[in-house]
């Protein structure tokens, strides 16, 4: 009914990352960003697709956007940490 309304795709898409549709979840994320670059909570649920499909780079850099968005998001944060060190490997 309003396609234009990045809201109503974010949260198609978490309905059906929970039913386990990732490829579609991440298409209606994509709409969504398409709609809205700045909509951190569409960023962040495709960055844990993404780390859940083992694509650590990508999920990454969705994370990093949404936390630029979102400096206040202290799970995020965490997340953000986590996969830098997965990603680019821990000082000795």
């Amino acid at each position: 009914m309003a396609p234009d309304w990045a809201e109503a795709w974010n949260r198609r898409a978490g309905l059906r990352s929970q039913l386990g549709d990732e490829v579609g979840a991440l298409t209606d994320l994509s709409r969504a960003l398409s709609l809205e670059p700045r909509h951190f909570d569409a960023l962040a649920t495709q960055g844990q697709i993404l780390k859940h499909q083992d694509k650590k780079m990508d999920a990454l850099k969705a994370f990093l956007v949404a936390l630029q968005l979102c400096p206040n998001w202290p799970e995020l944060e965490t997340q953000v940490k986590a996969l830098k060190r997965e990603v680019e490997g821990q000082d000795i």
